[in-house]
């Protein structure tokens, strides 16, 4: 798999990304986002993603997931709105200040609303799928 090594901004719909792909045989949720954010982290030291950022989102309140600010992985929370209208939002907002912005998400219509508007979309498994490749690569 060939991989783009442009700078982006991933913005990560983090529980559509837990719940819907990663299943480490974890029964814990909370355990499992953890482990997904230790994952993530790792990947943003790999070469090739170095210069980008990952911008993980997750529905509702404020949860210890651990730290939010983790080299360039950022974790937000999106309390009373949904996570799926912040993910467009910066993703319209970025793209309209000339940056790279790529949403992770397995959501249907967050992905129909994104392509309309010219916004990269990667499913869940595509990403992870980069991911893995990208250790293998560099």
């Amino acid at each position: 798999m060939r991989l783009n090594t442009k700078p982006a901004i991933y913005l990560i719909d983090g529980l559509n990304f837990v719940r819907s792909f990663l299943r480490w045989d974890l029964d814990d949720e909370e355990i499992e986002v953890k482990k997904f954010l230790d994952w993530l982290e790792g990947i943003g030291k790999l070469k090739h993603f170095r210069r980008s950022q990952f911008r993980v989102i997750f529905d509702g309140v404020y949860r210890n997931v651990g730290s939010a600010l983790r080299g360039n992985l950022k974790v937000h929370f999106s309390d009373d709105v949904k996570a799926d209208e912040l993910l467009l939002e910066q993703a319209f907002y970025l793209k309209s200040k000339g940056s790279r912005a790529v949403i992770v998400t397995n959501d249907a219509d967050v992905c129909a609303e994104a392509k309309a508007g010219k916004i990269k979309v990667l499913t869940c498994s595509k990403f992870f799928d980069i991911c893995e490749s990208a250790k293998e690569e560099f």
